[in-house]
């Protein structure tokens, strides 16, 4: 795959679909999931861990490197590239050229989500150097 041409129909896309979230989802094994998890939260701008355990997700303390070692085969997780944000909530929101919004869920219970956000100077080495991400259409 040509990863820049592919970064350029995304951008252009994005500039006709104001709304357009292409996301990836990471397949693979637990190690290779582990490994992508630990360079997402090592390049992230910045990380969080929430739990679940009713009826709604609740921010924590908890490491994302507790978390990682949670991972399974099972474990969800991928990213999802905003080029167009449509509000200025949050800081990721103002970052020029938009940004890339790490998921992981344990799938466990109590069930954990790791979240993580990039610049997006990140994508092009993200869709390098773990082949795994596979885009859903």
């Amino acid at each position: 795959m040509n990863i820049d041409l592919f970064i350029h129909q995304i951008q252009e896309r994005s500039k006709v679909d104001l709304y357009y979230r292409p996301q990836f989802s990471f397949r693979g094994t637990a190690e290779q999931k582990k490994e992508f998890q630990t360079y997402l939260c090592d390049t992230a701008e910045t990380s969080w861990v929430d739990k679940l355990e009713s009826a709604r997700r609740h921010k924590t303390d908890i490491p994302v490197e507790e978390i990682i070692d949670k991972i399974e085969d099972d474990t969800f997780m991928g990213i999802k590239v905003v080029i167009n944000p449509v509000t200025t909530i949050c800081e990721w929101d103002r970052w020029e050229g938009g940004y890339i919004e790490g998921y992981l869920r344990t799938m466990s219970s109590p069930d954990y989500f790791i979240w993580s956000y990039h610049k997006m100077d990140k994508l092009k080495p993200l869709l390098s150097d773990f082949t795994e991400l596979t885009y859903l259409d």
